[in-house]
């Protein structure tokens, strides 16, 4: 042994010696201080982790470029009440038209007072015989206009002997001759008849009758001859199958005109149908007579069907020159055009049933009025046709979903450029311009933020459509809305129903609509995560188990913050030591609040992340810190995150920060 070593260690014993042995000998335990070195966290977080905990909605694009995606389909707009039709009011006359009249008849018998009735003469001479003119008086009418009929004479000779009737015999009332009967030349031997007639087609004729012309020539015979009993010449004047266009003071027998009148009412000025079923609305009719006399109007549309199928058909009872109302109520009826053609209008078919009676007038050119409008509003529930240009109102809310984001992350972001997509499915059949706006409220300050469809994509046809949104104004649009995120956005706006360019009132412009038809849109937003940020926050929390008995020993201690960047942004980071609620924070490091930073990752030239960063921190705590360290149940981070300026950086999903926290507690042992 070095004699240095032992002369060192006497010397210690000579000074402990006697100590030991003149006080109390007590036990008593060394002490010592020691370094404890506890993990916190060590947590790695990706842009996957930061962005969202839904990968639904997100995607991969070329490049690992992390990219924002929605699907979302809107609610349906149908087009519900929108198809309506606006009958044009319209005033039409039923005219009471031709109509018929019971025959009349006159008789005009012939005597000669030189052959007494019942003698016997020794013989008949050859003789002329010329008849004054007769006058007689039918009794069915004042005065009548006929539309079509006829005069007929039959002639009968009751003399045994044949005559020849010289002449034509002439009708005529006191007006004019009317009639022409072609007798000249006729022979009657005895008991024979002739018979001629004419046409009284527009002919007016009054009561008074005047037969002229009648001139008769006796071929003569000789031996005795007996001049029988009653008229010689036996004649009778019949009107016949008589249909008149004017009557007065006349006896007009009971009848029906049966469609003797069509009156066309106007549905739309616009719209024209091959079928329509109304869901809404009311037909009236207004009627007003203008006839001297008492009848029954009938009607009927042939383009009308009930329900049922049948026909629609209806009636009043008008008294002369009086007033009735009857009225169509529309739902479940249906407008079907009875050709296969495009119905313009409605037909009206009528029919008049006239009771008849004495010293009547009546005129072919007297009307019954037709009012026609409608009462309420006129919906359509379904239409094959061609509708008019028609506007529907669009208003939907479409939800938009960014998971936990909102909850996790704010800041004041710029994009570039996002893409944004409309599909349409419209089951209305006809082309279509959207007039129509996607519009948000910016969450913080309210202000709408509207994005008008391109003007060259506002035309969409039956069926699907795609309209694909300037995606520089897009981007512009979402950065709008930032700081914070929008729940939903709206299609607002009006679609206009087959425009005027597209109106083609033939059947090759046919189309069909109804209530239920409708739009749907979704709305497909794909954000590619390229963009600058400011002012940029992530927060996350996490679970810690901490020894506290051996906290409770500590006389210092230190936080070391290793932060490994390989995000192209900017990174500050805090940390919050909570209380078991995650409510209450205990301790705040750094204690100032102030962030620990570390400068994006190396980006290359275009925003791509090329190499990672790294910073070490030590955070000295106090004995009030290791105390309130000693309680906390959880472990939350607060992630400042910003892009520097130099333009926008691009998000891939291999791009992620770690985060590395441990402390390093001295306290003493004793032992």
């Amino acid at each position: 042994m070095d004699p240095r070593r032992v002369t060192v260690l006497l010397a210690l014993v000579s000074l402990l010696l006697p100590s030991c042995f003149n006080d109390q000998l007590d036990p008593v335990a060394p002490n010592w201080d020691i370094d404890l070195t506890l993990p916190l966290a060590n947590r790695e977080y990706t842009v996957m982790d930061i962005v969202d905990k839904e990968p639904s909605l997100t995607t991969t694009g070329a490049g690992n470029q992390l990219v924002y995606h929605t699907n979302i389909i809107a609610p349906v707009d149908s087009v519900k009440d929108a198809i309506s039709l606006d009958p044009t009011p319209s005033v039409r006359s039923v005219k009471v038209g031709v109509f018929s009249l019971d025959p009349d008849s006159l008789t005009v018998d012939l005597t000669f007072p030189f052959l007494p009735p019942g003698n016997t003469l020794p013989g008949l001479p050859d003789t002329t015989m010329n008849v004054a003119d007769v006058f007689d008086t039918l009794t069915s009418f004042t005065t009548v206009t006929f539309s079509s009929g006829a005069v007929e004479m039959r002639i009968q000779n009751n003399l045994r002997d044949t005559i020849v009737i010289q002449n034509d015999i002439i009708l005529s009332d006191s007006t004019h001759q009317f009639a022409a009967l072609n007798f000249a030349g006729t022979r009657l031997a005895f008991r024979q008849q002739a018979v001629r007639s004419a046409s009284l087609a527009d002919q007016t004729v009054y009561r008074i009758v005047r037969v002229s012309g009648i001139s008769l020539h006796l071929l003569g015979k000789a031996g005795a001859v007996t001049i029988p009993l009653g008229p010689l010449v036996h004649s009778v004047i019949s009107l016949k199958s008589l249909r008149a266009r004017s009557a007065v003071v006349a006896h007009v027998p009971v009848q029906r005109l049966s469609d003797n009148d069509t009156t066309f009412h106007a549905i739309n000025d616009s719209t024209i149908l091959k079928s329509v079923l109304f869901r809404q609305g009311r037909l009236r009719l207004d009627f007003q007579s203008r006839v001297a006399v008492d009848l029954n109007l009938l009607y009927r549309f042939p383009e009308v069907l009930r329900p049922s199928g049948a026909t629609y058909s209806g009636g009043r009872f008008l008294a002369r020159f009086g007033t009735a109302r009857d009225s169509i109520s529309l739902p479940g009826i249906r407008i079907q055009s009875v050709t296969g053609d495009l119905v313009r209008s409605l037909q009206v078919i009528s029919s008049l049933d006239l009771p008849g009676g004495d010293n009547v007038t009546l005129h072919d050119t007297d009307k019954i009025m037709i009012s026609f409008s409608s009462t309420g509003k006129v919906i359509a529930d379904s239409i094959v046709g061609v509708v008019k240009p028609t506007w529907v109102n669009v208003s939907t809310a479409v939800p938009l979903n960014f998971g936990d984001v909102p909850k996790r992350f704010s800041g004041q972001f710029a994009l570039p450029s996002a893409s944004l997509r409309l599909n349409t499915l419209s089951t209305i059949g006809f082309p279509m311009d959207l007039n129509v706006q996607i519009s948000m409220k910016n969450p913080t300050t309210g202000v709408p933020i509207v994005l008008a469809i391109p003007p060259s994509q506002r035309r969409i046809l039956p069926g699907n459509s795609v309209i694909v949104f300037d995606s520089t104004a897009v981007g512009s649009f979402l950065t709008a809305a930032s700081p914070g995120f929008p729940d939903s956005v709206r299609v607002v706006g009006s679609v206009l129903v087959n425009p005027p360019d597209a109106y083609n009132p033939t059947l090759s412009g046919v189309g069909t609509v109804s209530g239920r038809s409708y739009i749907r849109d979704t709305v497909v937003f794909d954000v590619p995560l390229r963009f600058s940020l400011q002012n940029g926050t992530f927060r996350d929390t996490t679970s810690v188990e901490i020894d506290r008995e051996s906290v409770d020993k500590t006389n210092n201690g230190t936080v070391y913050v290793e932060l490994q960047n390989s995000l192209p942004l900017q990174v500050g980071v805090n940390f919050y030591l909570m209380d078991s609620t995650k409510t209450r924070v205990l301790l705040r490091l750094p204690q100032s609040g102030q962030p620990i930073f570390v400068a994006p990752a190396t980006v290359d030239a275009q925003g791509n992340v090329s190499a990672s960063v790294q910073t070490n921190t030590a955070i000295v705590m106090s004995h009030a810190d290791i105390q309130a360290f000693a309680r906390s149940k959880n472990l939350g981070y607060s992630l400042s995150v910003g892009t520097t300026p130099g333009g926008p950086v691009r998000i891939r999903t291999t791009d992620k920060i770690h985060i590395r926290l441990w402390s390093k507690l001295s306290y003493r042992v004793a032992k």
